[in-house]
């Protein structure tokens, strides 16, 4: 039995340093798509092309309804790219608000490599062709699973309106532990993703929206992040939600909708 047991140990210590120095593909799961590839969002829109400080091409999308409000800044989850997730934006569209949702390196018509330093770097020139199109206080920042990372990390480091975070975690530790790899906090990991330290530094209003039965990031999680919120912040559980479709239950467009038109 005693070889069992140390074999189990060698094989659980891999698996531990498989995540660790694998860490981005087991996150990442990134869909190219070709430079000709036609979107059809269903609203009018124009394809934003931008260049990092080191050469790389980074694309997104400019959804412009007919009466724009303000501006959404969306960032994604993990899964394909940005056509993955324009279904979520209509919710915006609909009501009237523009949505800017650019795709990560690597990602669709993104070019480069993620590293977690240009994962969140890049959002600050998504951030400045935003205010160019309107001020800062129009500005709503919208993260979405991975994307409340570079959500968090925005709002704590640029001005806007409000933050809104949908089925965010605390931070890649968190979800390591949950997975059974019981790493401590730190900023060893190639993506350590803090929305916890992030949001210490945010001084707008946050709301934060989650499922219940959240099978991808737990409600724990989540829950973990009520203590570094503000007051007149707001914690959303959705009762029964899943990861993906919260958008399908009422208290989460009512939650939206009363948050974004409150008076601050």
């Amino acid at each position: 039995m005693g070889w069992l047991l140390s074999g189990l140990i060698v094989l659980y210590a891999l698996y531990c340093l498989v995540f660790l120095f694998l860490q981005s593909v087991f996150i990442f799961r990134p869909q190219k798509l070709p430079a000709s590839f036609a979107f059809n969002p269903g609203v009018p829109f124009e394809e934003v092309r931008l260049k990092a400080t080191d050469g790389t091409l980074l694309h997104g999308l400019l959804l412009q309804p007919d009466a724009p409000g303000g501006t959404i800044l969306y960032f994604h989850g993990n899964w394909k790219n940005l056509e993955n997730y324009l279904p979520f934006t209509k919710k915006f569209t609909d009501l009237g608000y523009r949505v800017l949702i650019p795709d990560y390196r690597s990602f669709g018509k993104s070019k480069g490599r993620l590293t977690e330093r240009s994962f969140l770097g890049d959002t600050f020139y998504w951030y400045d062709y935003a205010i160019s199109q309107c001020p800062a206080e129009n500005i709503y920042i919208y993260g979405r699973s991975l994307g409340t990372a570079a959500a968090a990390y925005l709002a704590a480091n640029r001005s806007c309106k409000q933050l809104i975070l949908e089925t965010p975690f605390v931070n890649m530790y968190d979800i390591a532990r949950r997975y059974g790899m019981p790493f401590p906090n730190g900023n060893y990991f190639s993506f350590s993703l803090r929305n916890d330290s992030a949001l210490k530094a945010v001084t707008v209003p946050v709301l934060i929206l989650h499922g219940t039965k959240d099978e991808t990031v737990s409600i724990e999680s989540g829950r973990k992040l009520k203590q570094y919120l503000k007051p007149g912040d707001r914690f959303v559980e959705i009762e029964n939600g899943k990861h993906k479709n919260l958008n399908e239950f009422k208290e989460y467009h009512l939650a939206l909708e009363n948050f974004m038109k409150q008076v601050e």
